[in-house]
């Protein structure tokens, strides 16, 4: 097997068409372009061509990849942006920080007495 994978419970299906997903959000793989042929994925990733054929089949599902004959072409890639955008207006968020109080706290005390966390947690619970 090749030391791309994992030892995971993840199908081989699932990780080579994760392989190729990169590949294809890395631009290794273009849009509008063909994908290597089913053997040269074989050997690439050395797994069995079912394994590969499913990688395809679940990347077409995707709509990353399409199918053409003996082909197989690069449809798309949308990029996925990972952030959360959310609005909290400046009073509300005011009104949640009005009962603290900052301190100075020497982190190396801190770490070494786990008293501190109890300690804190107790003050937390006072208000």
């Amino acid at each position: 097997m090749s030391n791309a994978f994992h030892n995971g419970l993840a199908l081989r299906c699932v990780q080579v068409a994760d392989l190729i997903r990169q590949r294809i959000a890395r631009g290794a793989l273009a849009e509008g372009h063909q994908v290597p042929t089913l053997d040269a994925l074989v050997r690439a990733f050395d797994v069995a061509r079912v394994t590969v054929r499913q990688a395809i089949k679940l990347l077409a599902e995707e709509g990353l990849l399409s199918p053409q004959g003996r082909d197989t072409v690069v449809t798309r890639w949308q990029r996925q942006e990972r952030f959360i955008s959310g609005f909290t207006p400046l009073s509300e968020l005011s009104s949640d920080y009005q009962d603290t109080r900052p301190e100075v706290v020497n982190i190396e005390q801190a770490a070494k007495a786990p008293s501190f966390l109890a300690h804190e947690a107790g003050r937390q619970a006072e208000r």
